[in-house]
């Protein structure tokens, strides 16, 4: 298991091969409830410690604060646009082709950049249709219609989509020109989605988890803490770690300076095989976050 690692992630970043073989930082920041003000010092501590990649989405609603806040770091670190991977989202409200095009100009604005190095589909599902509705299908294609054209025009580095199951991969597949590069899921021990990423790995689609730590609940596990202590690693190192030796990049979101920099302290040790397969028999596919199952 630890080969998977070394495998897909070299010098701390993956390739994303269906992305002109693009390189991706393993893990990033992920900003999800962070509004306002209150983003402005996780992504300033991230940068400090080293953190490459920035995670957020137009429906997060803290897109501004985060261009502003990095073109503050660009500054006092001495970085610039090019060393930092810029992640965001098309909101469920404004799937089709005008409408995706559109939502991204309004990123790039207000992220304050020219352009992003991946840009998701954020969910299969329509904002305001029934999740057995149709059009669903149709107007997610047209989302990625739009998308491919941003790749092509170079507006975008790579493109993707979140919270896809494999119906969804599999319609995407049979009616596009360009492959998704990222597919970014809940997963963590709770949610061991195996034939999910199986799948992603057999057409070079990267698996992202994000509520890698089951939005804290995991951390508590009698399990996750007895293999941190036999590590003397804390619990939150020890899953981060468990999905990036199975793989799968991750995005873990926290506004605390020290958690912000433990998350990223999981490049110098390994978990061995029988305490990754302990971690992976916790399975019950159980969800913290939204269900795609559903979405037609």
């Amino acid at each position: 298991m630890k080969m998977a690692f070394e495998t897909v992630f070299r010098n701390g970043k993956c390739t994303l091969k269906n992305a002109r073989n693009i390189e991706m930082p393993c893990i990033g920041l992920g900003t999800y409830c962070l509004r306002g003000d209150d983003v402005r010092k996780p992504v300033n501590d991230a940068l400090t410690h080293g953190y490459l990649l920035i995670d957020t989405a137009e429906g997060y609603r803290n897109e501004r604060e985060i261009g502003e806040e990095l073109q503050d770091c660009y500054r006092k670190l001495g970085i610039n646009r090019n060393d930092i991977f810029i992640t965001s989202k098309l909101g469920p409200a404004n799937q089709g082709f005008n409408n995706a095009l559109e939502s991204y100009k309004n990123s790039v604005a207000n992220l304050n950049c020219d352009y992003l190095d991946l840009y998701l589909i954020h969910w299969p599902g329509v904002a305001g249709l029934d999740s057995r509705d149709e059009k669903n299908r149709t107007l997610r294609l047209e989302s990625w219609m739009a998308l491919e054209q941003l790749y092509n025009n170079n507006k975008v580095r790579s493109i993707g989509v979140s919270n896809y199951n494999i119906t969804h991969l599999n319609e995407l597949l049979n009616n596009c020109n360009i492959k998704p590069a990222i597919n970014q899921v809940e997963f963590h021990p709770y949610l061991l989605q195996n034939e999910l990423n199986n799948y992603c790995i057999s057409n070079n689609i990267q698996l992202q988890s994000y509520s890698t730590l089951g939005r804290g609940a995991l951390l508590t596990d009698s399990t996750i803490k007895s293999i941190s202590l036999k590590y003397n690693r804390s619990s939150n190192e020890i899953l981060l770690r468990w999905c990036l030796q199975k793989g799968i990049a991750v995005i873990p979101k926290s506004c605390n300076t020290e958690r912000i920099h433990s998350n990223y302290n999981i490049f110098n040790f390994n978990i061995n095989d029988s305490d990754m397969l302990l971690i992976d028999g916790l399975n019950n596919n159980y969800r913290y976050c939204w269900d795609p199952t559903n979405v037609i």
